[in-house]
């Protein structure tokens, strides 16, 4: 391959689009709220043609609400418009200070590495930049997180880029690499390779793109930085075979480091069939696929191998073949698995089922306009229904999804083992798209009895203060470590996790992948039973609860533990995301989280009482102390609108389970209705 040093089409170098970077970064001053209100006169001024008047009108904006969640986005807009001006005045550099101040709270070392770059984009204050991005370079070194290292780091690689110190930026953006997720490096390795082929580092940079194209072959950037490359460097060959040779020989090293074979392989295939290369390949992982990932699996394990086997099939043809590998997954497959959908209503519209390929793809289109789900639908619309609204089809369905509820009871089948499944969700009340989860747990509270589900929700403060939180949620999360990277996420008996949500809309969707994952569980035989019972008397809560294992290899394990909760079985309280109605709220874990041993012989009682007046008072004191020590949080005023600490003796349930603290893994739950 040549060595020279050559040019890139424009396209491929990495360009700053400093409003919409920026502004997706959230700043400590989100935490005092963003009203529709506020959102609409920030969204005026930035419309304001003359330069001078849109720097008048964010000084107004900020007079008017300095605690606004806008402030900082104001800052970058009054910064932009000076430089507009006159790029040298000091107005720009004073607009920066402002910036830098109003940031810091979020992070002294990212708001000097934005106001550095932000200058830097604008051609103003030369001097500064080189100030700013040494000083955020500074902070980030001594001591910040790895996100935070990273975001300046790769700000660093732009504004060296920038100012052709390519080395620079190069060893910057190997550094933010090296401190960002696996599954997270695509984009910022197709930044490297930008960088290092401006250093005429050509071999280098091919095999960045490979690995991105190969982990990403949807994005347009990285497939037209790859064909920019390539160009240059296919020779006599041509592009296709040199295309087919670097990716080949990409996927080799991907497999030879991989930490698992077959995942690495269902990214390869469904890379090969998406972009039109190695289909034989891609055709032979897949069949290995469909043959060794099962329902054991887990369900979005499950969902995602046989999505690529039927994205594979699609490629070659095999439109029956698409069938019989996503039938299996159906219902688990949400508004959100587009692929899914797109292979289905591909195939039905090659078998001349018109309708069945669009009701397939409405089941994406009518939330998402994803392109090329709309590019197919809206042409076969128009065929099948002339004169008809696409529009006012896809708006009608979305007002069902939105309203939707479970309107049968599950059937108990006759065959059934006695197990109890648990089911927990992780959400917030401030969190948006916990809204999809919190309505499918709600659907799954409705529709399965208590004698085979036992439904928890543990509130925590993600995104923002949440006043069902309480130790025992946030010492649950921790139990679960890295699982609960964030809300929404759902885990069945303790091994079976999913995350994401979605809107209203997305609820019924998120119902029928977590009926599936919970039914799956329901087959299980159970290893153990437990004995639950309760009573309200006096203003306590009176538990006596017994467990006796029944599987040999059990007995004496050491990793078991019986826990038992108190729930709420319905509490009122609007927060940030609209969701009014919280069921199964866990108010307690009785005895502590960390439960009670099982002894020897696997068996185990546990009596206890529980003061509901003691309880009232020490979630109110958790919720005071929190509130105190996280002021910043919370985005109407300081402190919570309401406490939610106070217990409805009426609403109370207890569910008690088993689990191995090593493999997290429960073998049986109960619930018991206080009544």
């Amino acid at each position: 391959m040549r060595k020279a040093a050559a040019t890139i089409r424009g396209s491929f170098l990495p360009t700053i689009m400093i409003l919409s970077l920026v502004l997706a970064i959230p700043s400590q001053t989100d935490a005092q709220g963003r009203t529709p209100e506020q959102r609409d006169a920030f969204q005026a001024l930035t419309a304001i043609e003359d330069p001078a008047a849109r720097i008048e009108a964010a000084e107004d904006f900020i007079a008017k609400w300095p605690q606004s969640g806008y402030v900082v986005s104001c800052l970058q807009v009054a910064m932009s418009s000076a430089a507009e001006i006159d790029p040298g005045s000091d107005l720009v550099i004073d607009y920066a200070e402002r910036y830098i101040e109003a940031y810091s709270s979020r992070g002294e070392a990212l708001a000097y590495a934005y106001a550095a770059r932000q200058l830097n984009e604008l051609g103003a204050g030369s001097g500064k930049v080189d100030e700013y991005i040494s000083r955020a370079l500074e902070l980030a070194e001594d001591g910040t997180n790895d996100r935070t290292q990273s975001a300046v780091f790769s700000t660093a690689a732009t504004i060296f880029a920038a100012k052709d110190e390519v080395n620079r930026a190069i060893d910057y953006q190997r550094k933010a690499i090296a401190l960002t997720r696996p599954n997270q490096q695509g984009r910022a390795n197709v930044i490297l390779a930008g960088y290092l082929v401006k250093a005429g580092q050509l071999d280098e940079a091919e095999g960045y793109l490979v690995g991105a194209l190969l982990q990403m072959p949807d994005d347009q950037t990285t497939r037209e930085a790859f064909d920019s490359l390539g160009e240059q460097q296919a020779g006599s060959g041509g592009l296709q075979a040199w295309t087919t040779r670097v990716l080949g020989v990409g996927a080799d090293r991907m497999l030879s480091e991989s930490e698992d074979e077959l995942e690495t392989k269902q990214t390869l295939a469904v890379a090969f069939a998406k972009l039109g290369v190695l289909i034989d390949r891609a055709n032979r992982y897949a069949e290995e696929i469909a043959a060794s990932v099962w329902p054991e699996a887990g369900g979005a394990a499950y969902l995602d191998a046989r999505t690529a086997v039927g994205q594979v099939r699609l490629a070659v043809g095999n439109h029956r073949g698409v069938f019989e590998a996503l039938e299996p997954v159906r219902m688990l497959a949400g508004p959100y698995d587009y692929e899914l959908h797109l292979a289905l209503g591909t195939s039905l519209e090659a078998l001349g089922q018109d309708e069945a390929a669009i009701a397939e793809y409405m089941e994406t289109a009518a939330l998402l306009n994803y392109p090329p789900i709309m590019e197919r639908l809206t042409p076969l619309w128009e065929k099948t229904h002339p004169g008809e609204s696409l529009e006012d089809y896809r708006a009608k369905l979305r007002e069902q999804l939105e309203s939707w509820h479970p309107e049968e009871a599950y059937d108990v089948p006759s065959d059934w083992t006695g197990k109890v499944v648990l089911a927990e969700l992780f959400t917030g009340s401030e969190c948006p798209p916990c809204v999809a989860s919190d309505l499918a747990y709600d659907g799954l509270i409705a529709y399965y009895p208590r004698t085979v589900a036992a439904v928890l929700v543990h509130h925590l403060h993600i995104p923002g203060p949440d006043p069902m939180t309480n130790s025992w949620t946030e010492d649950r999360q921790e139990f679960y470590g890295d699982v609960i990277g964030g809300t929404p996420t759902s885990i069945f008996d303790g091994t079976d996790s999913s995350v994401g949500g979605g809107g209203a809309a997305a609820g019924k969707g998120k119902f029928g992948a977590y009926g599936w994952t919970l039914e799956q569980h329901l087959a299980e035989v159970p290893q153990l039973s437990i004995d639950l019972k309760g009573r309200i008397s006096g203003g306590d809560v009176r538990m006596d609860v017994s467990v006796k294992t029944t599987d040999s290899e059990l007995k004496g394990n050491e990793n078991l533990r019986l826990r038992v909760v108190l729930a709420e079985k319905e509490i009122h309280y609007e927060g940030g995301n609209g969701v009014a109605e919280h069921r199964m709220v866990v108010r307690s874990f009785i005895g502590g989280h960390e439960g009670y041993a099982l002894r020897p012989n696997g068996k185990v009682r546990v009596r206890e009482t529980l003061d509901l007046t003691q309880l009232q008072e020490v979630l109110l004191s958790y919720l005071t102390d929190w509130e105190a020590e996280n002021a910043d949080r919370f985005r109407n005023g300081p402190g919570f609108s309401r406490k939610m600490n106070e217990i409805d003796p009426g609403q109370l349930v207890l569910v008690a389970f088993v689990q191995n603290e090593e493999t997290k893994e429960v073998y049986q739950a109960s619930v018991f209705d206080l009544r």
